[in-house]
Protein backbone atom coordinates (compact mmCIF):
# COMPACT_ATOMS: atom_id res chain seq x y z
CA UNK A 1 0.00 0.00 0.00
CA UNK A 2 2.74 2.11 0.64
CA UNK A 3 4.49 1.81 -2.83
CA UNK A 4 1.11 2.33 -4.58
CA UNK A 5 0.53 5.78 -2.13
CA UNK A 6 4.07 6.85 -3.31
CA UNK A 7 3.62 6.34 -7.04
CA UNK A 8 0.41 8.08 -7.08
CA UNK A 9 2.45 11.04 -6.15
CA UNK A 10 3.64 12.80 -9.50
CA UNK A 11 7.07 14.24 -7.67
CA UNK A 12 7.83 11.32 -6.13
CA UNK A 13 7.43 9.42 -9.69
CA UNK A 14 9.30 12.22 -11.51
CA UNK A 15 12.12 11.89 -9.31
CA UNK A 16 12.51 7.98 -9.70
CA UNK A 17 12.60 8.59 -13.51
CA UNK A 18 15.48 11.51 -13.06
CA UNK A 19 17.81 9.24 -11.77
CA UNK A 20 17.70 7.55 -14.82
CA UNK A 21 19.88 10.25 -16.27
CA UNK A 22 22.64 9.87 -13.94
CA UNK A 23 24.86 7.06 -15.22
CA UNK A 24 28.45 6.77 -15.35
CA UNK A 25 30.98 8.21 -17.83
CA UNK A 26 31.85 4.90 -19.92
CA UNK A 27 28.10 3.99 -19.63
CA UNK A 28 26.44 4.38 -22.63
CA UNK A 29 23.40 6.72 -22.23
CA UNK A 30 21.43 5.04 -24.73
CA UNK A 31 20.54 2.31 -22.63
CA UNK A 32 18.91 4.51 -19.90
CA UNK A 33 16.98 6.38 -22.80
CA UNK A 34 15.42 3.34 -23.41
CA UNK A 35 14.19 2.26 -20.10
CA UNK A 36 12.73 5.44 -20.07
CA UNK A 37 11.02 5.32 -23.06
CA UNK A 38 9.56 2.11 -22.14
CA UNK A 39 8.49 3.40 -19.17
CA UNK A 40 6.80 5.90 -21.19
CA UNK A 41 4.54 3.26 -22.89
CA UNK A 42 3.37 1.53 -19.41
CA UNK A 43 1.22 3.59 -18.60
CA UNK A 44 -0.44 7.48 -18.83
CA UNK A 45 0.93 8.17 -15.35
CA UNK A 46 4.31 6.99 -16.10
CA UNK A 47 4.39 9.03 -19.64
CA UNK A 48 4.68 12.47 -18.17
CA UNK A 49 7.47 12.00 -16.07
CA UNK A 50 9.03 9.32 -18.06
CA UNK A 51 9.28 11.57 -21.62
CA UNK A 52 10.43 14.99 -19.57
CA UNK A 53 13.49 12.63 -18.09
CA UNK A 54 13.45 11.52 -21.13
CA UNK A 55 14.24 14.83 -23.16
CA UNK A 56 15.37 16.89 -20.47
CA UNK A 57 18.98 17.25 -22.13
CA UNK A 58 20.05 16.97 -25.57
CA UNK A 59 23.40 16.99 -26.70
CA UNK A 60 22.57 17.44 -30.56
CA UNK A 61 19.29 18.33 -32.38
CA UNK A 62 19.61 15.14 -34.46
CA UNK A 63 16.86 13.44 -32.04
CA UNK A 64 14.13 16.41 -33.10
CA UNK A 65 15.08 16.49 -36.68
CA UNK A 66 14.13 12.57 -37.21
CA UNK A 67 11.02 13.51 -35.98
CA UNK A 68 10.57 15.45 -39.47
CA UNK A 69 10.12 13.82 -42.72
CA UNK A 70 11.45 16.93 -44.82
CA UNK A 71 14.86 17.01 -42.82
CA UNK A 72 17.21 14.12 -43.98
CA UNK A 73 21.06 13.36 -43.59
CA UNK A 74 22.81 13.50 -46.44
CA UNK A 75 26.45 11.85 -47.13
CA UNK A 76 29.30 14.59 -48.41
CA UNK A 77 32.65 13.58 -49.13
CA UNK A 78 34.20 16.81 -50.46
CA UNK A 79 33.82 20.35 -49.06
CA UNK A 80 33.39 22.25 -51.86
CA UNK A 81 30.36 19.62 -52.77
CA UNK A 82 28.55 20.63 -49.25
CA UNK A 83 27.93 24.19 -50.17
CA UNK A 84 27.82 26.95 -48.13
CA UNK A 85 27.94 25.71 -44.76
CA UNK A 86 28.71 28.09 -42.17
CA UNK A 87 29.68 26.44 -39.22
CA UNK A 88 32.27 23.36 -40.08
CA UNK A 89 34.11 21.61 -37.57
CA UNK A 90 37.91 21.41 -39.20
CA UNK A 91 38.43 17.63 -40.21
CA UNK A 92 40.31 16.45 -43.50
CA UNK A 93 38.99 16.99 -47.21
CA UNK A 94 38.72 13.75 -47.86
CA UNK A 95 36.83 12.51 -45.15
CA UNK A 96 33.08 11.90 -45.63
CA UNK A 97 30.34 13.72 -43.15
CA UNK A 98 26.32 13.34 -42.55
CA UNK A 99 25.05 16.80 -43.10
CA UNK A 100 21.27 17.32 -42.33
CA UNK A 101 19.30 19.36 -45.18
CA UNK A 102 15.81 20.55 -45.36
CA UNK A 103 13.91 19.06 -48.60
CA UNK A 104 10.08 19.34 -48.46
CA UNK A 105 7.37 21.02 -46.32
CA UNK A 106 6.61 20.39 -42.64
CA UNK A 107 3.15 18.94 -42.01
CA UNK A 108 1.13 20.20 -39.30
CA UNK A 109 0.83 16.28 -37.42
CA UNK A 110 4.75 16.27 -37.93
CA UNK A 111 5.50 20.01 -36.28
CA UNK A 112 3.12 19.17 -33.49
CA UNK A 113 5.21 16.17 -31.71
CA UNK A 114 8.34 18.23 -32.65
CA UNK A 115 6.81 21.29 -30.56
CA UNK A 116 5.62 18.91 -27.71
CA UNK A 117 9.13 17.18 -27.42
CA UNK A 118 11.10 20.37 -27.64
CA UNK A 119 9.00 22.24 -24.62
CA UNK A 120 9.96 18.91 -22.42
CA UNK A 121 14.10 20.20 -23.13
CA UNK A 122 15.54 22.55 -20.08
CA UNK A 123 19.29 21.33 -21.32
CA UNK A 124 21.16 21.30 -24.15
CA UNK A 125 24.30 21.28 -25.57
CA UNK A 126 24.41 22.50 -29.24
CA UNK A 127 27.84 21.70 -31.15
CA UNK A 128 27.59 23.59 -34.63
CA UNK A 129 30.12 21.45 -36.32
CA UNK A 130 28.45 21.51 -39.60
CA UNK A 131 26.51 18.64 -39.28
CA UNK A 132 23.25 20.62 -39.81
CA UNK A 133 22.95 22.40 -42.61
CA UNK A 134 21.69 26.65 -42.66
CA UNK A 135 18.51 25.44 -44.89
CA UNK A 136 17.10 23.26 -41.50
CA UNK A 137 17.85 25.98 -39.10
CA UNK A 138 16.48 28.70 -41.96
CA UNK A 139 13.33 26.11 -42.28
CA UNK A 140 12.66 25.75 -38.93
CA UNK A 141 12.74 29.49 -37.87
CA UNK A 142 10.28 30.09 -40.73
CA UNK A 143 8.08 28.02 -39.59
CA UNK A 144 8.18 28.53 -36.13
CA UNK A 145 7.49 32.39 -36.54
CA UNK A 146 10.68 33.72 -34.78
CA UNK A 147 9.40 32.41 -31.42
CA UNK A 148 11.70 30.25 -29.61
CA UNK A 149 12.17 26.87 -30.39
CA UNK A 150 12.49 25.51 -26.96
CA UNK A 151 10.44 27.74 -24.90
CA UNK A 152 11.15 26.43 -21.49
CA UNK A 153 14.83 25.70 -21.90
CA UNK A 154 17.09 26.53 -18.71
CA UNK A 155 20.93 25.90 -20.26
CA UNK A 156 22.72 25.86 -23.25
CA UNK A 157 26.02 25.14 -24.15
CA UNK A 158 27.23 26.58 -27.61
CA UNK A 159 30.15 25.41 -28.97
CA UNK A 160 31.32 26.70 -32.41
CA UNK A 161 34.60 26.97 -34.54
CA UNK A 162 34.37 29.77 -36.53
CA UNK A 163 33.77 33.32 -35.38
CA UNK A 164 30.68 33.84 -37.22
CA UNK A 165 26.23 33.97 -35.93
CA UNK A 166 23.69 33.74 -38.33
CA UNK A 167 21.00 34.19 -35.74
CA UNK A 168 20.34 30.92 -34.20
CA UNK A 169 20.86 31.98 -30.89
CA UNK A 170 17.65 33.83 -31.53
CA UNK A 171 15.37 30.71 -32.13
CA UNK A 172 17.50 28.61 -29.02
CA UNK A 173 17.24 31.13 -26.62
CA UNK A 174 14.11 31.73 -24.50
CA UNK A 175 13.25 33.49 -21.75
CA UNK A 176 13.19 30.75 -19.13
CA UNK A 177 17.44 30.91 -20.13
CA UNK A 178 19.46 30.53 -16.91
CA UNK A 179 22.48 29.28 -17.36
CA UNK A 180 24.88 30.54 -20.58
CA UNK A 181 28.26 28.59 -21.94
CA UNK A 182 29.57 29.90 -25.06
CA UNK A 183 32.65 28.31 -26.12
CA UNK A 184 34.18 29.96 -29.59
CA UNK A 185 37.10 27.19 -30.31
CA UNK A 186 39.05 30.13 -32.23
CA UNK A 187 42.23 31.47 -31.16
CA UNK A 188 42.97 34.02 -33.83
CA UNK A 189 46.99 35.73 -33.79
CA UNK A 190 46.36 38.97 -35.00
CA UNK A 191 44.93 41.27 -32.63
CA UNK A 192 42.10 42.99 -35.40
CA UNK A 193 41.04 39.44 -35.57
CA UNK A 194 40.51 39.42 -31.70
CA UNK A 195 39.00 42.40 -31.76
CA UNK A 196 36.51 41.68 -34.50
CA UNK A 197 35.95 38.12 -32.54
CA UNK A 198 35.59 40.52 -29.41
CA UNK A 199 32.98 42.74 -30.80
CA UNK A 200 31.04 39.71 -32.70
CA UNK A 201 30.49 38.12 -29.18
CA UNK A 202 29.56 41.39 -27.31
CA UNK A 203 26.72 41.96 -30.19
CA UNK A 204 25.73 38.36 -29.63
CA UNK A 205 25.47 38.65 -25.81
CA UNK A 206 23.87 42.36 -26.19
CA UNK A 207 20.86 40.60 -28.15
CA UNK A 208 20.74 37.43 -25.68
CA UNK A 209 19.95 39.83 -22.91
CA UNK A 210 17.22 41.48 -24.40
CA UNK A 211 15.09 37.51 -25.18
CA UNK A 212 16.62 36.20 -22.05
CA UNK A 213 17.28 39.06 -18.91
CA UNK A 214 16.86 36.55 -16.06
CA UNK A 215 20.39 34.50 -17.25
CA UNK A 216 21.92 34.03 -13.95
CA UNK A 217 25.49 31.79 -14.85
CA UNK A 218 27.75 32.74 -17.61
CA UNK A 219 30.50 31.00 -19.12
CA UNK A 220 32.77 32.21 -21.90
CA UNK A 221 35.62 31.35 -24.06
CA UNK A 222 37.63 31.88 -26.68
CA UNK A 223 40.57 34.01 -28.68
CA UNK A 224 38.73 37.50 -28.10
CA UNK A 225 41.51 39.79 -26.72
CA UNK A 226 38.56 42.00 -25.05
CA UNK A 227 35.86 40.89 -22.34
CA UNK A 228 32.62 41.44 -23.36
CA UNK A 229 30.31 43.33 -21.59
CA UNK A 230 27.85 41.22 -19.58
CA UNK A 231 26.34 44.48 -17.40
CA UNK A 232 22.61 43.99 -19.50
CA UNK A 233 22.40 40.88 -17.08
CA UNK A 234 21.49 42.04 -14.22
CA UNK A 235 20.64 39.44 -12.55
CA UNK A 236 23.77 37.54 -12.83
CA UNK A 237 25.02 35.75 -10.15
CA UNK A 238 28.16 33.79 -11.30
CA UNK A 239 30.71 34.98 -14.49
CA UNK A 240 33.43 32.39 -15.74
CA UNK A 241 36.52 33.82 -18.02
CA UNK A 242 38.29 30.95 -19.05
CA UNK A 243 42.45 31.03 -18.76
CA UNK A 244 42.59 30.14 -22.39
CA UNK A 245 41.12 33.52 -23.43
CA UNK A 246 44.10 35.57 -22.33
CA UNK A 247 41.53 38.61 -22.46
CA UNK A 248 42.15 42.11 -21.60
CA UNK A 249 40.11 43.08 -17.93
CA UNK A 250 40.31 46.42 -17.63
CA UNK A 251 39.07 48.82 -15.15
CA UNK A 252 35.86 49.85 -17.01
CA UNK A 253 34.74 45.83 -17.06
CA UNK A 254 35.45 45.59 -13.22
CA UNK A 255 33.03 48.63 -12.42
CA UNK A 256 30.41 47.19 -14.59
CA UNK A 257 30.58 43.81 -12.66
CA UNK A 258 30.46 46.13 -9.56
CA UNK A 259 27.09 47.05 -10.33
CA UNK A 260 25.60 44.22 -10.54
CA UNK A 261 24.08 43.74 -6.92
CA UNK A 262 23.56 39.85 -7.21
CA UNK A 263 27.16 38.58 -8.58
CA UNK A 264 28.45 36.34 -5.86
CA UNK A 265 31.10 34.14 -8.10
CA UNK A 266 33.68 35.34 -10.53
CA UNK A 267 36.38 34.26 -11.96
CA UNK A 268 38.63 36.21 -14.74
CA UNK A 269 41.71 35.81 -16.28
CA UNK A 270 43.96 39.03 -15.20
CA UNK A 271 46.71 40.22 -18.25
CA UNK A 272 49.39 42.40 -18.06
CA UNK A 273 47.01 45.15 -19.36
CA UNK A 274 44.84 45.23 -16.17
CA UNK A 275 44.52 48.55 -15.08
CA UNK A 276 42.26 48.84 -12.18
CA UNK A 277 40.87 52.61 -10.38
CA UNK A 278 42.83 53.32 -7.04
CA UNK A 279 39.74 52.93 -4.90
CA UNK A 280 37.38 50.20 -6.18
CA UNK A 281 33.81 49.85 -4.47
CA UNK A 282 31.12 47.39 -5.13
CA UNK A 283 31.34 43.93 -5.20
CA UNK A 284 28.94 43.32 -1.97
CA UNK A 285 27.51 40.10 -2.61
CA UNK A 286 30.38 38.09 -3.80
CA UNK A 287 31.33 35.10 -1.94
CA UNK A 288 33.85 33.50 -4.63
CA UNK A 289 37.28 35.12 -6.39
CA UNK A 290 39.24 33.43 -9.09
CA UNK A 291 41.89 35.04 -10.32
CA UNK A 292 44.14 33.06 -13.14
CA UNK A 293 47.20 36.21 -12.88
CA UNK A 294 50.13 36.62 -15.60
CA UNK A 295 51.72 38.76 -13.34
CA UNK A 296 51.93 41.27 -10.10
CA UNK A 297 48.01 42.82 -11.63
CA UNK A 298 45.91 40.84 -9.31
CA UNK A 299 47.62 42.26 -6.11
CA UNK A 300 45.95 46.12 -6.61
CA UNK A 301 42.82 44.91 -7.07
CA UNK A 302 42.73 43.03 -3.89
CA UNK A 303 44.06 45.55 -1.97
CA UNK A 304 41.67 48.80 -3.05
CA UNK A 305 38.43 46.83 -3.20
CA UNK A 306 36.63 45.41 0.09
CA UNK A 307 34.93 42.14 -0.43
CA UNK A 308 32.61 42.26 2.95
CA UNK A 309 31.23 38.51 2.09
CA UNK A 310 33.80 37.16 0.32
CA UNK A 311 34.23 33.26 1.53
CA UNK A 312 36.45 31.84 -1.01
CA UNK A 313 39.63 33.27 -3.23
CA UNK A 314 41.55 31.24 -5.79
CA UNK A 315 44.64 32.74 -7.58
CA UNK A 316 46.27 31.18 -9.88
CA UNK A 317 50.01 32.33 -10.22
CA UNK A 318 51.41 31.23 -14.12
CA UNK A 319 54.14 33.52 -15.01
CA UNK A 320 55.38 33.79 -18.46
CA UNK A 321 58.74 32.99 -16.72
CA UNK A 322 59.08 30.86 -13.94
CA UNK A 323 59.74 32.87 -10.82
CA UNK A 324 63.04 33.50 -8.40
CA UNK A 325 62.84 32.58 -5.16
CA UNK A 326 61.86 35.84 -3.66
CA UNK A 327 59.55 36.89 -5.97
CA UNK A 328 57.38 33.90 -4.66
CA UNK A 329 57.59 34.84 -1.45
CA UNK A 330 56.97 38.46 -1.80
CA UNK A 331 53.91 36.41 -3.97
CA UNK A 332 52.86 34.96 -0.69
CA UNK A 333 52.86 37.73 1.22
CA UNK A 334 50.85 40.32 -0.81
CA UNK A 335 48.50 37.67 -1.17
CA UNK A 336 48.63 37.67 3.11
CA UNK A 337 48.20 41.16 3.09
CA UNK A 338 45.00 41.24 0.87
CA UNK A 339 43.43 38.30 2.73
CA UNK A 340 43.79 39.93 6.07
CA UNK A 341 41.02 42.43 5.12
CA UNK A 342 38.63 39.70 4.67
CA UNK A 343 36.72 39.26 7.31
CA UNK A 344 34.28 36.31 5.56
CA UNK A 345 37.05 34.46 3.86
CA UNK A 346 37.17 30.62 4.62
CA UNK A 347 39.08 29.02 1.86
CA UNK A 348 41.59 29.34 -0.19
CA UNK A 349 43.98 28.26 -3.11
CA UNK A 350 46.72 29.32 -4.19
CA UNK A 351 48.80 27.91 -7.08
CA UNK A 352 52.36 29.20 -7.85
CA UNK A 353 55.62 27.86 -9.90
CA UNK A 354 59.31 29.32 -9.82
CA UNK A 355 62.65 28.08 -10.66
CA UNK A 356 65.62 29.32 -8.67
CA UNK A 357 68.20 27.33 -11.57
CA UNK A 358 68.32 23.76 -9.59
CA UNK A 359 64.51 23.03 -9.47
CA UNK A 360 64.93 22.60 -5.64
CA UNK A 361 63.91 25.26 -3.08
CA UNK A 362 63.67 25.87 0.71
CA UNK A 363 61.42 23.78 3.17
CA UNK A 364 57.75 23.92 2.51
CA UNK A 365 57.03 26.35 5.45
CA UNK A 366 59.27 29.26 4.63
CA UNK A 367 56.66 29.74 1.79
CA UNK A 368 53.66 29.04 3.50
CA UNK A 369 54.35 30.82 6.95
CA UNK A 370 52.96 33.85 6.29
CA UNK A 371 49.42 32.67 5.31
CA UNK A 372 48.96 31.04 9.02
CA UNK A 373 48.25 33.86 10.52
CA UNK A 374 44.96 33.56 8.67
CA UNK A 375 43.49 31.44 11.29
CA UNK A 376 40.07 31.37 10.58
CA UNK A 377 40.54 29.26 7.22
CA UNK A 378 38.61 25.72 6.68
CA UNK A 379 39.17 24.67 3.25
CA UNK A 380 43.23 25.16 1.74
CA UNK A 381 44.95 24.08 -1.50
CA UNK A 382 48.18 24.55 -2.30
CA UNK A 383 50.01 23.86 -5.53
CA UNK A 384 53.50 24.46 -6.66
CA UNK A 385 55.24 23.33 -10.20
CA UNK A 386 58.42 23.48 -11.84
CA UNK A 387 60.54 22.76 -8.66
CA UNK A 388 61.09 19.78 -5.50
CA UNK A 389 59.64 21.45 -2.05
CA UNK A 390 60.71 19.31 0.67
CA UNK A 391 57.74 18.32 2.86
CA UNK A 392 59.01 17.97 7.32
CA UNK A 393 57.20 16.54 9.61
CA UNK A 394 57.29 20.09 12.16
CA UNK A 395 55.96 21.76 8.42
CA UNK A 396 52.65 19.91 8.85
CA UNK A 397 52.97 20.06 12.55
CA UNK A 398 52.87 23.88 12.70
CA UNK A 399 50.20 23.88 9.79
CA UNK A 400 47.60 21.72 11.90
CA UNK A 401 47.99 23.82 14.93
CA UNK A 402 47.28 27.33 12.98
CA UNK A 403 44.18 26.12 11.23
CA UNK A 404 42.35 24.30 14.06
CA UNK A 405 39.09 24.61 11.92
CA UNK A 406 40.54 22.77 8.79
CA UNK A 407 37.83 20.66 7.17
CA UNK A 408 40.07 19.99 3.82
CA UNK A 409 43.38 20.45 3.18
CA UNK A 410 45.22 19.65 0.30
CA UNK A 411 49.06 19.98 -0.42
CA UNK A 412 50.37 19.30 -4.16
CA UNK A 413 54.29 19.68 -4.89
CA UNK A 414 56.40 18.67 -7.62
CA UNK A 415 55.58 14.92 -8.69
CA UNK A 416 59.64 14.66 -9.15
CA UNK A 417 59.75 13.27 -5.26
CA UNK A 418 63.57 12.82 -5.12
CA UNK A 419 64.41 14.46 -2.19
CA UNK A 420 64.81 12.31 1.27
CA UNK A 421 62.73 13.99 3.63
CA UNK A 422 59.11 13.28 3.16
CA UNK A 423 56.07 13.53 5.87
CA UNK A 424 55.43 10.84 8.15
CA UNK A 425 53.28 8.79 9.80
CA UNK A 426 53.98 12.03 13.01
CA UNK A 427 51.99 14.22 10.88
CA UNK A 428 48.32 12.22 10.45
CA UNK A 429 48.81 12.16 14.33
CA UNK A 430 49.41 15.97 14.47
CA UNK A 431 46.59 16.80 11.89
CA UNK A 432 43.81 13.91 13.79
CA UNK A 433 44.68 15.67 16.58
CA UNK A 434 44.28 19.56 16.17
CA UNK A 435 41.71 19.45 13.15
CA UNK A 436 39.06 17.29 15.21
CA UNK A 437 36.56 18.79 11.78
CA UNK A 438 38.58 17.72 9.24
CA UNK A 439 36.87 15.47 6.20
CA UNK A 440 39.58 15.56 3.24
CA UNK A 441 43.55 15.63 3.40
CA UNK A 442 45.40 15.19 0.38
CA UNK A 443 49.15 15.07 1.03
CA UNK A 444 52.32 14.36 -1.84
CA UNK A 445 53.53 11.11 -0.75
CA UNK A 446 54.51 9.62 2.86
CA UNK A 447 57.08 7.53 4.59
CA UNK A 448 57.90 6.40 7.88
CA UNK A 449 60.93 5.81 9.91
CA UNK A 450 59.89 3.45 13.07
CA UNK A 451 62.56 0.82 13.31
CA UNK A 452 60.22 -1.52 14.34
CA UNK A 453 56.69 -2.75 13.24
CA UNK A 454 55.21 -3.23 16.75
CA UNK A 455 55.60 0.89 17.28
CA UNK A 456 53.24 1.22 14.33
CA UNK A 457 50.32 -0.09 16.27
CA UNK A 458 51.53 2.18 19.10
CA UNK A 459 49.95 4.99 17.52
CA UNK A 460 47.16 6.39 19.83
CA UNK A 461 43.82 5.70 18.53
CA UNK A 462 40.96 8.51 18.26
CA UNK A 463 38.19 6.54 17.25
CA UNK A 464 35.94 10.15 16.67
CA UNK A 465 37.48 11.68 14.08
CA UNK A 466 35.70 12.09 10.96
CA UNK A 467 38.42 12.04 7.91
CA UNK A 468 36.59 10.46 5.21
CA UNK A 469 39.47 10.88 2.09
CA UNK A 470 43.55 10.61 2.61
CA UNK A 471 44.75 10.99 -0.90
CA UNK A 472 48.70 10.68 -1.57
CA UNK A 473 50.11 12.38 -5.01
CA UNK A 474 52.40 9.50 -5.34
CA UNK A 475 52.28 5.68 -3.44
CA UNK A 476 53.56 5.94 -0.11
CA UNK A 477 57.01 4.81 0.34
CA UNK A 478 55.57 2.71 3.58
CA UNK A 479 57.92 -1.23 3.75
CA UNK A 480 56.26 -4.36 2.48
CA UNK A 481 56.52 -5.78 5.62
CA UNK A 482 54.96 -3.42 7.20
CA UNK A 483 51.97 -2.31 5.10
CA UNK A 484 49.51 -4.24 7.49
CA UNK A 485 50.52 -2.07 10.64
CA UNK A 486 50.42 0.74 8.54
CA UNK A 487 46.46 -0.56 7.44
CA UNK A 488 46.19 -0.27 11.53
CA UNK A 489 47.67 3.11 12.60
CA UNK A 490 45.21 4.25 9.84
CA UNK A 491 41.98 2.71 10.82
CA UNK A 492 43.23 3.72 14.37
CA UNK A 493 43.51 7.22 13.96
CA UNK A 494 40.38 7.79 10.88
CA UNK A 495 38.18 4.35 11.27
CA UNK A 496 36.42 6.25 8.50
CA UNK A 497 38.93 7.01 5.98
CA UNK A 498 38.63 6.14 2.43
CA UNK A 499 42.13 5.75 0.65
CA UNK A 500 43.00 6.92 -3.22
CA UNK A 501 46.20 7.75 -4.88
CA UNK A 502 46.30 9.57 -8.01
CA UNK A 503 49.41 8.04 -9.84
CA UNK A 504 47.91 4.53 -8.97
CA UNK A 505 44.81 4.93 -10.44
CA UNK A 506 47.13 6.83 -13.65
CA UNK A 507 48.65 3.16 -13.80
CA UNK A 508 45.62 1.72 -13.33
CA UNK A 509 44.32 3.18 -16.66
CA UNK A 510 47.91 2.62 -18.37
CA UNK A 511 47.44 -1.23 -17.84
CA UNK A 512 45.00 -1.81 -19.79
CA UNK A 513 45.57 -5.17 -20.35
CA UNK A 514 44.92 -6.19 -17.00
CA UNK A 515 48.36 -7.22 -15.99
CA UNK A 516 49.19 -4.31 -13.28
CA UNK A 517 52.43 -3.23 -11.59
CA UNK A 518 53.15 -4.71 -8.37
CA UNK A 519 53.44 -1.02 -6.80
CA UNK A 520 49.19 -1.09 -7.81
CA UNK A 521 48.69 -4.37 -6.48
CA UNK A 522 50.54 -3.65 -3.13
CA UNK A 523 48.37 -0.66 -3.09
CA UNK A 524 45.23 -2.58 -3.57
CA UNK A 525 46.62 -4.95 -1.22
CA UNK A 526 46.85 -2.00 1.54
CA UNK A 527 43.10 -0.29 0.44
CA UNK A 528 41.66 -3.64 0.80
CA UNK A 529 43.23 -4.36 4.67
CA UNK A 530 42.08 -0.82 5.47
CA UNK A 531 38.67 -1.55 4.52
CA UNK A 532 38.74 -5.06 6.02
CA UNK A 533 39.43 -3.65 9.53
CA UNK A 534 36.89 -1.19 9.08
CA UNK A 535 34.73 -3.66 8.18
CA UNK A 536 35.47 -5.59 11.60
CA UNK A 537 35.25 -2.64 13.71
CA UNK A 538 31.47 -1.77 12.59
CA UNK A 539 30.35 -5.25 12.52
CA UNK A 540 32.61 -5.43 16.61
CA UNK A 541 30.08 -1.63 17.72
CA UNK A 542 26.67 -3.61 16.53
CA UNK A 543 27.64 -6.44 18.46
CA UNK A 544 28.69 -4.03 21.72
CA UNK A 545 32.05 -5.15 22.09
CA UNK A 546 35.11 -3.05 22.61
CA UNK A 547 37.33 -2.06 20.09
CA UNK A 548 39.99 -4.66 19.72
CA UNK A 549 42.91 -2.40 19.20
CA UNK A 550 42.06 -0.60 22.68
CA UNK A 551 44.50 -1.51 24.73
CA UNK A 552 45.83 -0.15 28.27
CA UNK A 553 49.34 -0.65 28.06
CA UNK A 554 49.17 2.25 24.97
CA UNK A 555 47.35 4.20 27.26
CA UNK A 556 50.63 6.57 28.24
CA UNK A 557 50.91 7.44 24.56
CA UNK A 558 47.86 9.39 24.62
CA UNK A 559 49.67 12.52 25.49
CA UNK A 560 52.66 11.86 23.37
CA UNK A 561 53.96 11.61 19.08
CA UNK A 562 54.69 9.31 17.58
CA UNK A 563 58.51 11.08 17.02
CA UNK A 564 59.02 10.04 21.11
CA UNK A 565 58.84 6.52 20.06
CA UNK A 566 61.48 6.81 17.19
CA UNK A 567 63.87 7.37 19.50
CA UNK A 568 63.45 5.16 22.04
CA UNK A 569 65.71 2.64 22.12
Amino acid sequence: MATERALAIPEIVSHIFFQFTIHPPHEARWRHNRTLARSARVSKSFMDPALDALWNHLDWLHPLLRLLSACKPVLFTNKARRGPIHFVKPISGSEPKHVWIFDGNICALEWERFETYARRVRSMSLELDGSVGPSVFAALARHNGGRPLFPLLRELSWMQWVPAFDGTHQMLASPHLRELHIDILVYPERKTHQEFLAGILERLLKEMSRISPDIKTIYLNGGFRRCPSVAAFKRLRCLQVSRQTSCRIDGAFMRSLSDLKDLTELSVPCAPQMKIPPSSQGFDSLTSLCLMSLDDSAMPFLSATTFPRLRSIAIHYHPKLPMKLNGCRNLIEDVTRACAKLPSLRKMCIEFGFDDGFRRAPPFLNFVRPLLSLTALEDVEIKCEYCTMPVENSDLREVAQAWPRLTRFSLAISSRLDYPLLPTVDCLVSFARACPSLKQLVLPSMAHSLPRARDMMMVPAIPAHGLQSLEFMTRPKVLVDLDVDFAHCLNRLFPRVSLSCSTVEFRRVAYKDGHMASSVLKWDALVNQVARLQSTRRRDNQRGTNDPDDNPEYECLQTSVIGDVEHQG
